[in-house]
């Protein structure tokens, strides 16, 4: 729960660099990565460090439906933060991360909330 809080309380204007995510198995050796990112201002400035194998694909502006982060976060809100009142930062920080690891621990309804039927449609 500490690193999840830290990391609720850092913001980056960075990208972990590939060869520190090779050892997780998120990357592999040789491989090109496809990033989907919105166009918030921090993923299109000029700081942003990309590595060589790396392709960001900004989404269209004003588009939430096709960012699956979004539909992620209005699901947390709507099952686990909303209606409540929080006494201090600490308690909504705690709560986001409760909130968060809750969701972690249901893959099915993450997969659900990820999928799109019109994307999908005439794939088989």
């Amino acid at each position: 729960m500490q690193e999840l809080r830290k990391a609720a309380s850092t913001i980056s204007a960075s990208v972990i660099p590939s060869s520190a995510l090779r050892p997780t198995g998120l990357i592999a050796r040789r491989a090109h990565g496809v990033v989907l990112m919105d166009r918030a201002g921090w993923h299109t400035t000029a700081k942003l460090s990309v590595p060589k194998n790396l392709t960001i694909i900004l989404l269209p502006s004003r588009s939430p439906e096709l960012n699956t982060v979004e539909n992620i976060w209005q699901y947390i809100r709507a099952n686990w933060l909303s209606n409540r009142v929080f006494e201090d930062y600490d308690a909504i920080i705690d709560a986001g991360c409760d909130a968060w690891n809750r969701l972690v621990h249901q893959p099915e309804t993450i997969k659900s909330i990820g999928m799109r039927k019109w994307a999908h449609d005439g794939q088989n």
